[in-house]
């Protein structure tokens, strides 16, 4: 091998390694995306994981313009207009209040549903599951659906139970009907409702205090701002000696006394794929509304034998550890 063959090698090399160097130092597009919730900043560190394990990372080619209205509602039709005016490539909603202050603040940028706890279609916000037809899709629990489950497991674990508290968000628009569907499927079990509502967490102590004169369960409603605040209704509910059922595994986590509800991460798993179809090119239109598909069953067993409580075993197995 010559000289001149040495340097034509080199040569070609150079002109090959060039345009990777050139496409390695191309800056990806950084996407900008809204994160409007009634609860707290739990749920968006959740989002953060899952969009994570898509690819998409703060700092790199992620931002969040996160809006946390804490149970405060009234905020969330100022909170999206604010992601509106930042120019937000997409707004994830937490809850159907969120939901629809996106709705009404946007009718171009995509809005990604997460974990709506109402039917969308009766909502207003999409017109069928199969097919949304307009900027809204995600993903849809459907609380009122799971209020009858929650309670015939409650009265497994209580044979003896025959009168409940139910804590509801007042002015929360999936209250109602989870209220609705959990008098009828408590009626069929043959148990007596009082519905107790709270503005805030500033209202915790007294609806609780009011509860324990007449109830032996409390069932917290599923609500974002409930779940932020699970430590705090756990320990209340504790003190009252109410046994509390809860929407998820992680406010039993919490100190909660039971939970039945979809698999959280496989919610997140769901939406952050969603989000990602649509910043590759996907029209929310054309997505289908998904439902979950896995459900869990958890007990505190600590919180159980602090009020008390001695679980079914066969209940026991089907519970998750």
């Amino acid at each position: 091998m010559n000289v001149r063959t040495l340097v034509l090698g080199a040569l070609a090399a150079s002109l090959l390694v060039a345009p990777l160097r050139s496409e390695a130092q191309t800056p990806r597009k950084v996407y900008r995306v809204g994160y409007l919730t009634t609860g707290g900043s739990a749920s968006v560190d959740g989002f953060r994981e899952s969009m994570r394990a898509k690819g998409y990372v703060e700092g790199r080619n992620l931002v969040i313009e996160s809006r946390i209205a804490s149970g405060q509602l009234e905020r969330l039709p100022q909170f999206a207009a604010e992601l509106v005016a930042a120019r937000v490539d997409l707004i994830v909603a937490a809850s159907p209040p969120a939901i629809r202050a996106a709705q009404g603040a946007t009718t171009t940028i995509p809005i990604v549903m997460a974990f709506t706890s109402t039917d969308p279609v009766q909502d207003g916000f999409v017109k069928s599951l199969a097919r949304p037809g307009g900027n809204v899709t995600g993903v849809a629990i459907i609380a009122d659906e799971l209020a009858g489950k929650r309670l015939q497991k409650l009265k497994e674990a209580l044979p003896r139970v025959t009168r409940i508290a139910i804590l509801a968000q007042a002015g929360h628009s999936s209250s109602a009907g989870q209220v609705r569907a959990s008098r009828q499927a408590a009626a069929e079990l043959g148990i007596e409702v009082d519905v107790f509502e709270v503005r805030g967490p500033a209202d915790y102590e007294q609806a609780f205090a009011k509860a324990a004169t007449r109830a032996s369960a409390i069932f917290i409603l599923a609500n974002p701002a409930f779940a932020e605040n699970a430590k705090v209704l756990a320990a209340l509910a504790i003190r009252h000696r109410l046994a509390a059922l809860c929407e998820w595994k992680q406010m039993v986590a919490a100190g909660c006394f039971m939970s039945y509800g979809p698999v959280f991460g496989d919610l997140d798993v769901r939406t952050a794929a969603i989000i990602d179809r649509i910043l590759r090119g996907a029209s929310p239109a054309d997505l289908p509304v998904e439902r979950p598909d896995k459900f869990d069953l958890s007990f505190n067993l600590n919180t159980a034998k602090a009020l008390s409580i001695t679980i079914p075993k066969a209940l026991l197995q089907e519970a998750v550890p």
